[in-house]
């Protein structure tokens, strides 16, 4: 479960380290910004091959 968690807080760090919404995440990856969302706070576990 912790390695979740660390995976999670990275992903997001490393979006906001770059001054990135969630939105222009989700449409370089071709997803709804909903759906990034849920993989960023861990409502829905991430595809690895999204990611």
């Amino acid at each position: 479960m912790e390695v979740v968690i660390l995976y999670l807080k990275r992903l997001r760090n490393l979006r906001i380290g770059h001054n990135l919404p969630q939105r222009e995440i989700a449409e370089g990856l071709h997803i709804d910004q909903r759906v990034y969302s849920n993989y960023e706070t861990g409502n829905v576990k991430s595809p690895q091959a999204t990611l």
